[in-house]
């Protein structure tokens, strides 16, 4: 009934949570009803994260201050998943209007608007600024995109690659730094690349130049964006990576 094991069954008997009746005629244990009460209890009160010996506190001693302070962590706990699925739910609906547009308009320029946005540079020197940021995203990768920046700003690494979000996410990540991008107006396309690799610097500079020429409108803090989707030749891989730049 509660998909646990017999060993687990015989755990809760020795240590007194429950007291199956033994049928003299054949040794089996009989659960009854206050057996199945008790086990509900236990089930839940683990699921509010209290040990067992806790548990058989909530249980038989009412000892309300402990259930009022696990339920109060779970009440954290689960305000928390909550949180972090919602702005999955944001991400995943967000990033499925922009590909189902980009799958009929593949390769067209067209222009759009974001909000702020957060860049993490990916950097390997232990004193850079960025490398707690960059070791603590790197463990929310779910929440982020990886990215490739064209840009002469010092502060960023040559490379130019990173991680991407936005503002929003981020700061209810709770994470602090990175390179904040305000709100602007974006102009872009989606093209398929095939082989491992990115945009390069020669691509993106003849789309820009093909951006600005549709967009001659476009002045500064503009950012031109271009997303690829590159996989192997077998197609067996793939994988969105976006170059972008401010104009």
């Amino acid at each position: 009934m509660f998909n646990i094991g017999r060993d687990t069954l015989r755990h809760y008997e020795n240590i007194g949570l429950i007291t199956p009746r033994i049928n003299p005629h054949n040794g089996y244990r009989e659960y009854g009803y206050w057996d199945v009460g008790l086990i509900i209890d236990i089930l839940k009160y683990k699921s509010l994260g209290l040990s067992l010996s806790d548990s058989r506190k909530a249980i038989f001693d009412l000892d309300f201050p402990q259930l009022v302070d696990g339920m109060e962590i779970q009440l954290a706990y689960y305000e928390q998943k909550i949180k972090a699925y919602q702005m999955l739910l944001s991400m995943t609906r967000s990033e499925y209007i922009h590909l189902r547009y980009a799958q009929k308009h593949l390769g067209e320029i067209t222009e759009t608007y974001v909000g702020e946005t957060v860049m993490v540079p990916f950097v390997t020197d232990r004193k850079s600024k960025y490398y707690e940021l960059l070791r603590e995203s790197l463990t929310m990768t779910q929440y982020f995109t990886s990215s490739w920046m064209f840009t002469d700003n010092p502060e960023i690494p040559p490379e130019g690659a990173a991680l991407f979000t936005e503002k929003v996410y981020f700061d209810l990540l709770g994470l602090k730094g990175g390179v904040v991008f305000p709100a602007s107006k974006v102009v872009g396309a989606v093209i398929d690349l095939q082989g491992k690799t990115r945009v390069s610097a020669a691509a993106f500079k003849s789309f820009e130049k093909e951006a600005r020429e549709k967009y001659p409108g476009a002045e500064k803090d503009t950012t031109v964006v271009l997303l690829s989707r590159f996989y192997d030749n077998e197609k067996r891989y793939h994988q969105y990576f976006f170059a972008f730049k401010r104009i």
